[in-house]
């Protein structure tokens, strides 16, 4: 049962509107939406333009029925206005990391044999994933690779310790990477393993070691200077496959 007598409001201010952290694939909005419901996290669903709200949270999700069932709340009264408004605006922070997400074609329901509310599932589905919230090791398997061009034009690749969509982590397993702090790479080539290649441009933040077995190798810490977004969506879902893996395997 989600405790509503601790939970907090989550302001509508709190979720900003990027577009680049839109999820718009159904696979992926139906997994975030069942993260939600597994705790369950506490949701504050506004409605009649953000003048009124409920607390609620994710009962479930039924992707045979494009449905997502939402708790009735404590208040039957505030309830029934907020399905009669035809539109929720759900947001909260899972984990820490801000969530928003709009359902429509409400109505009153029974799940497990209690009073729900049934929404279809959403078209699209906000979670920041800033670097700060999402770094992920990638696998040392067919691990992605970074290729970029030095001054004289040669071409070098270094292999991707882990990856954000803030930037990534490198180690240069062939020789001859000595760059400055701060120094520029552009039109590098980011290789994610099945899914394709990003043109990014970087800049290196940090240098240190990495232990790879006896021996120490050059490590690079860098940060994207800008990403497309298609480039950033692309990255997006390589990442969340990533982070998929690891909760299953976990």
């Amino acid at each position: 049962m989600p405790d509503y007598h601790n939970a907090e409001q989550t302001s509508l201010d709190a979720v900003g509107e990027h577009e680049r952290f839109l999820l718009h694939n159904k696979r992926e909005i139906s997994t975030e939406l069942v993260n939600l419901s597994k705790k369950p996290d506490i949701l504050t669903a506004y409605f009649n333009a953000g003048s009124e709200f409920i607390l609620t949270a994710v009962l479930g999700v039924l992707n045979e029925r494009g449905l997502v069932v939402l708790d009735v709340g404590p208040d039957d009264a505030i309830t029934q206005r907020a399905i009669g408004s035809g539109k929720l605006v759900c947001t909260t922070r899972s984990n820490g990391v801000p969530v928003k997400f709009t359902c429509t074609q409400l109505r009153l329901a029974k799940f497990q044999g209690q009073p729900a509310i049934a929404a279809a599932i959403p078209d699209s589905l906000f979670r920041l994933q800033r670097r700060e919230y999402f770094r992920v090791q990638v696998p040392r398997i067919h691990s992605p690779s970074l290729l970029v061009q030095l001054a004289d034009e040669r071409e070098l690749a270094l292999k991707v310790l882990d990856l954000g969509l803030g930037g990534l982590c490198l180690v240069d397993t062939e020789g001859g990477f000595r760059p400055n702090l701060l120094e520029q790479y552009h039109r590098c080539r980011l290789s994610l393993p099945e899914y394709g290649d990003l043109q990014v441009d970087i800049q290196i933040r940090n240098e240190g070691q990495y232990r790879h077995g006896k021996e120490l190798l050059p490590r690079y810490g860098a940060s994207f200077l800008s990403l497309g977004a298609q480039e950033n969506m692309q990255l997006q879902r390589y990442l969340y496959q990533l982070q998929t893996l690891v909760t299953n395997n976990g």
